[in-house]
Formats: structure tokens, C-alpha cells, sequence
């Protein structure tokens, strides 16, 4: 009886002991996550605040985290417009890869167009446009701005990194490359910044395959059709290296496949991209059933007079948009616009004639919308 007590007593001192360690481990987990997400709400953009959404997807601020994200804040100047094609081709480009941009309609007078009215024009509809952002930005050093709340000269853009924090501020104009570069960097801080990758294998790259040094050395020469071979041969084995393998080749199987969705999105927007992709899978998986697959389905596309068609319009479209984008747009300035005119005209009449050709050669091309809309800022009386 009295070791019965003992033991009753042992154990009831370790609940005691032990619930309290227990629950303060699941507490300090639990404020780690709460840590995290306040971490972000108490950033430079969890703390912004956006108003109204004029046009444009909706969106909510919590859309943003782990983003990187530009804002452009626009009033009605000439410069807005160079502005709003550059961050569409941002968001466009590096959408998949976390970015996101948001456009901001300053409420002040003049005599251009609105940046709504010029988003609507050019049909540009991934970047939502809010009728009031408080940014908190400082404008330090930037041409007398002082905040997105008082003077600012437009068009003013700020760049957040995934961690919320302000990167880059300033006015936009002749910013377009640096931007560009700021962007690139900051998207590759998820899998570590500073750290060069190739084709994709994160893991590969950080060295998490200490037992397979030869296939790791091979993927990284993009040598993907000798080592995936090999992985097979192991991945049949009792090796040691044998599970290694066998997740290099999932890692090789899941990056094929991203290949193919890419394919498969180009061969309508893109098809001059969609031939190389698949040439691409061709070459680094040679010696595989992927590369014969994606000789085949080339094959295919030779013989295929639709798809020939579309690569035809497609390549005639980019040459004419070469073109367009070699004019600058046209100045809001009255005595400056008869100069643009006088400059530009005939090379804009030109255009606008390939355009037509380029109408009645391919009527059903998906592309005619693309020229139209790139010509909206040039839109005159020819």
C-alpha cells in the first residue's frame, strides 16, 4: 500500500513537471509562427495601407507576403505612360516567379489622361490600380518628394523585397534597368541570395546529395539525359545510392514536366519560345524517351500548317514591334508633340500600314490585338 503511494506521488509530481515543459514547447511554437507573421505586419509593407480599386484585379494587402512588390505612384504626366508598359512587362514576366505591382491614381489636376483611362486603352489588366496608398515612404535625397500623402514627383515608384522592407524608392523615370536588376535579385533570396542555379535544382545546388557526386556534377553541366540515365540504373539497385537516385530523378522528372506546361503556354502566346523549349528538352535529355518524344513532337509541328501559320504571324508581329518600340511616346506638350510629329510621322504612317498588311495576311491572328494596343499611345490622324 505505502508503495502504492509512493508511486502515486511520483507520477503526479511528473504531470506536474512535465505538462508545464510540454505546453510551454507547443506555446513556443505557436509564438514562432505568430512571430513570423507579425514580422511581416510591422514591415515597411504590411504596415502600407491601399485604398479602392479603380481597375485591375482585386486583390488584399495579405496577397503580398513573401512577394516582392512594386508600387508606382502616377498622376497625369507623359512619363506614366513608359512607366505603366514597363511594370506590365514586369508582371507579366516575373509573375510565377513572386512578384506582383500595384499602381497608384494620384488625385491632383491636368490636362492629360488619367492613368485609368490609359490602363483601360492599352488593355493592360494584371496590375490592379487604387485610388490612395499610404506608403510611408521618406523620399530622402529624391528631387525634394517629401511622401505619397504630400508633394511627389510622378512617376514614383517603390520596390518591397519578400521580406516586406523597402528596397529601392525613387522617381521612376529612366529607372527601367535598375528596376529590372533590383527585382531579379530580390527573387532569388527564397532559395538563398547570392547563390548562382541551374535548371531549376535547388537542391542539387545546396549539396544535399553528398553520395552521388558524379550525377550532382553532370546535372550541373546540363548533361540531365546522361545523368538521368544514370539514376535509373541506380534507382534499380541496393546501393546506398540508391535512394539518392531516386529522388534526383523525381527532381529530374518534376523539372521535364514544368517543361512541358512551359510548352504548352508558349504555343499560343509564344511559339517562337514554344520550338525552343522544346528543342531545349531535346538536347539536355538526349539519349532519353523525353528527348525522342520532344524530337517527335517537333516533327509534328513542321507538318502542322496551323501552327506554322501562327509561328509566321508571331515572328512578323515581333519584327513590327520592334519597330513600334524604337518611337518614344509622344510629349504631352503641345510645341513639343509638333516636334515629335514632324520627326515621327512618317515612320508611324509606315507602321500603321505593316499593321494593316499584317490584318488582311492573318485575319484570325491572336497577335493583331498586341499591335493595336502597342500603337494606342501614337494614336493620330495619319
Amino acid at each position: 500500500m505505502e508503495r502504492l503511494r509512493i508511486m502515486i506521488w511520483i507520477a503526479a509530481l511528473l504531470f506536474c513537471v512535465a505538462g508545464p515543459i510540454a505546453l510551454a514547447g507547443e506555446l513556443s511554437s505557436d509564438e514562432d509562427e505568430k512571430a513570423q507573421e507579425s514580422q511581416w505586419d510591422y514591415s515597411d509593407l504590411g504596415k502600407c495601407e491601399f485604398g479602392s480599386i479603380l481597375y485591375g484585379p482585386d486583390f488584399v494587402k495579405e496577397d503580398l507576403k513573401d512577394k516582392v512588390v512594386l508600387v508606382v505612384v502616377f498622376s497625369y504626366r507623359s512619363g506614366d505612360v513608359n512607366a505603366l508598359k514597363d511594370i506590365a512587362k514586369f508582371a507579366a514576366k516575373y509573375r510565377r516567379s513572386g512578384f506582383a505591382a500595384i499602381g497608384v491614381k494620384m488625385w491632383e489636376k491636368g490636362s492629360g489622361k488619367s492613368i485609368v483611362s490609359i490602363a483601360k486603352g492599352m488593355k493592360i489588366k494584371s496590375i490592379p490600380i487604387v485610388d490612395y496608398a499610404r506608403l510611408g515612404v521618406e523620399g530622402k535625397k529624391r528631387e525634394g518628394v517629401k511622401n505619397v500623402s504630400g508633394r511627389v514627383y510622378c512617376p514614383y515608384a517603390v520596390l518591397y523585397g519578400r521580406a516586406g522592407k523597402i528596397v529601392w524608392e525613387r522617381r521612376y523615370v529612366g529607372a527601367r534597368k535598375e528596376v529590372n536588376r533590383l527585382i531579379k535579385r530580390e527573387l532569388k533570396k527564397r532559395s538563398g541570395a547570392g547563390k548562382k542555379k541551374t535548371n531549376d535544382f535547388e537542391a542539387i545546388l545546396d549539396d544535399e546529395f553528398p553520395g552521388s557526386p558524379a550525377i550532382v556534377k553532370l546535372i550541373k553541366a546540363g548533361r540531365l539525359g546522361i545523368a538521368y540515365r544514370k539514376c535509373e540504373k541506380l534507382a534499380d539497385t541496393d546501393d546506398d545510392a540508391s535512394e539518392e537516385a531516386k529522388d534526383i530523378k523525381g527532381l529530374l522528372d518534376n523539372y521535364h514536366e514544368r517543361q512541358l506546361e512551359l510548352f504548352q503556354e508558349q504555343k499560343t502566346a509564344a511559339p517562337t519560345e514554344a520550338v525552343k523549349t522544346l528543342g531545349g528538352i531535346s538536347k539536355t535529355f538526349r539519349g532519353t524517351a523525353f528527348s525522342k518524344k520532344a524530337r517527335a513532337t517537333l516533327a509534328e509541328l513542321k507538318k502542322d500548317k496551323e501552327f506554322q501559320t501562327l509561328l509566321k504571324s508571331y515572328r512578323l508581329c515581333e519584327r513590327i514591334m520592334t519597330a513600334i518600340k524604337k518611337i518614344p511616346v509622344p510629349p504631352a506638350d503641345e510645341d513639343d508633340r509638333k516636334k515629335w510629329d514632324r520627326k515621327y510621322k512618317a515612320r508611324i504612317t509606315r507602321i500603321y500600314r505593316q499593321v494593316e498588311v499584317f490584318e488582311k495576311k492573318y485575319p484570325d491572328s491572336p497577335f493583331t490585338e498586341k499591335l493595336e494596343d502597342a500603337l494606342i499611345p501614337f494614336d493620330m490622324e495619319i
